[in-house]
Order: C-alpha cells, then sequence, then structure tokens
C-alpha cells in the first residue's frame, strides 16, 4: 500500500509595486482628466465668444480705378489693361 498524499497547496503570487491593469487605469484616468479640460476650455471659449460680439470691419479694397497707382506696371501691360476696358 501506498500513502496519498491529500494537502492543499498554497500558491503566492510576487507582488510587484505596478502592475498592467493598475498603470492601464491611470492612463485612461489621465486621458479622462485631459478630455474633460479640453472640453471646459471649449464651452469656456464659446461662453466669451458670445459675450464679446465685435462687428469687424471688412476690407472691399480700392474704391475707384483712379486710385490705382499703374505707374509700376510695364506699358505693354498698361495697353492690355486699356485695350480690355475698352
Amino acid at each position: 500500500m501506498e500513502a496519498v498524499y491529500n494537502q492543499t497547496v498554497t500558491v503566492v503570487e510576487f507582488e510587484e509595486g505596478l502592475d498592467g491593469e493598475t498603470f492601464f487605469l491611470y492612463i485612461f484616468l489621465a486621458a479622462l482628466i485631459v478630455l474633460l479640460l479640453v472640453v471646459g476650455q471649449h464651452v469656456l471659449t464659446s461662453f466669451s465668444k458670445k459675450t464679446s460680439s465685435r462687428k469687424q470691419t471688412i476690407e472691399r479694397g480700392t474704391g475707384q480705378s483712379d486710385d490705382v497707382d499703374f505707374e509700376w506696371l510695364p506699358k505693354e501691360t498698361l495697353r492690355e489693361i486699356s485695350r480690355k476696358q475698352l
């Protein structure tokens, strides 16, 4: 007859300082905080744009063709422009 060894085996895991699950949890929380900051900044800037709505001036260019200085253009180009205006 042989004796059967029937006892519970205890498994002890080595405790590390930071496991993968905790690391990715911290990464997820940091990304969530950054996302909340970006959304908050967007909301704050949208409120500030609504309160200070000034009318922007739009430059329309010269009012008349007499205001334009054509002296710097070559003579051929001036002849072409005057021919197209007729």
